[in-house]
């Protein structure tokens, strides 16, 4: 008998060991060998939006999202507050409130984790409010006097990359100034690491009329990214471009090296459908902030100037492995939203080109706040009416 129970209990012991080791040897599929392929499919497996709250609670605008743990945060700028999820969507609570005083958000529209803690920046009092991953307010911060926060993040040493935002002015013409900035963890100025101007706005004077602004379509963007190390944590080297041409930097910040890398590019026309596709993103509104009509003005359709080409890129990032994805303008986004992509060009982390990567889903993917996350995981905002209204976690096939 003793034999028998031994005997069974010493193969099941074998049958469990060669069941874990079977399932520990399913290697995930490398994310550079998906994109060799030239496909990648993004699976929608999570999506936050007004249906994920009770119905007496306001969802309206999300601009953000981060993660602390196994808790979700998303910034809901219209409501100013963050609202609060477990990782797989269920609604947890609130906080903050609307107000200038400590502890209160006054437009908020940026978040981040930094140092365990969210850091949300404030358009309406120019600061950043630091609260705790159970909501707690700790304090505010000023690091700048001039310009807003447009981005930021940690590095792996602790130091901040902070994108500051300024405007001017040259005769009828307003100018935006994107400065990305080192920062201490304490929040004092190292160096300044970026710096590109391009104009934004025109203005059209009437006497006796206020001065009416129109923004310039499809003007180049700066945009960056911090790499990820190999333990899948932010490492001290970010990737940063700006799409007037297809020029990408990758610069240590610890060291100062810094590298450039290039691909090449045929510019895209901006066409018909492009130009409709914009006019129809605006509304006009009355006195008291009313839609009364959708789309553009006679005005606005009649002195908005496009150029004759789109910018090289709209966005880039890295995903969690560290490569390079480089959302660029081609000819399938004729008449489709701005901040939708379809395709992307694939580079590793040196800057050498992988492939050119079309992407198979249902639906665009929307680039606006779109990052990667080393459990394979991709967000996207969700668009209604051109105003962000949820976040889709997608994982990559």
């Amino acid at each position: 008998m003793k034999f028998h129970k031994w005997c069974t209990i010493g193969i099941c012991c074998f049958l469990i060991q060669c069941f874990l080791f079977s399932g520990s040897s399913q290697k995930t599929i490398a994310l550079k060998d998906i994109y060799k392929t030239g496909m990648i499919e993004f699976a929608p497996v999570l999506k936050i939006s007004k249906e994920s709250v009770p119905a007496d609670i306001p969802f309206k605008r999300l601009f953000s999202i981060s993660r602390i743990h196994d808790r979700l945060y998303v910034l809901d700028t219209d409501c100013s507050n963050i609202k609060v999820f477990t990782a797989d969507g269920r609604f947890l609570k609130t906080f903050g409130k609307e107000g200038s005083s400590e502890s209160q958000l006054n437009v908020p529209n940026r978040m981040n984790v930094i140092d365990g803690q969210l850091l949300v920046w404030e358009i309406g009092t120019r600061r950043f409010s630091i609260y705790n991953a159970d909501g707690e307010f700790k304090h505010t911060l000023q690091p700048f006097k001039k310009g807003f926060a447009d981005n930021f993040d940690s590095l792996g040493n602790g130091n901040l990359v902070i994108e500051r935002i300024s405007t001017g002015s040259v005769g009828d013409d307003i100018y935006k100034m994107v400065l990305i900035e080192l920062y201490s963890k304490n929040f004092q100025l190292i160096k300044e690491l970026y710096r590109k101007h391009s104009i934004e706005f025109r203005v059209f004077r009437t006497p006796g009329k206020d001065p009416v602004y129109l923004p310039l379509p499809f003007q180049a963007k700066v945009s960056w990214y911090i790499l990820p190390g190999n333990d899948g944590k932010n490492s001290n080297k970010l990737v940063i471009g700006c799409s007037d041409a297809y020029s990408i930097d990758i610069i240590d910040t610890e060291t100062g090296i810094s590298r450039t890398f290039t691909h090449p590019y045929s510019p895209v026309n901006v066409s018909e459908a492009d130009r409709n596709k914009y006019f129809e993103s605006f509304n006009q509104y009355d006195k008291d902030g009313n839609i009364t009509v959708q789309g553009a003005d006679r005005f606005r359709i009649d002195n908005t100037t496009f150029p004759e080409y789109k910018p090289v890129f709209k966005r880039l990032i890295a995903d969690y492995e560290g490569n390079i994805l480089v959302f660029t303008f081609t000819g399938s986004d004729n008449g489709k939203s701005f901040n939708s992509a379809t395709e992307f060009d694939a580079f590793d982390a040196d800057g050498q080109f992988i492939n050119h990567v079309k992407i198979a889903h249902d639906a665009e993917i929307s680039i606006v706040r779109l990052y990667s996350e080393k459990d394979l995981i991709f967000w996207g905002h969700t668009i209604e009416k051109g105003i962000p209204v949820g976040f889709t976690k997608y994982e990559a096939k």
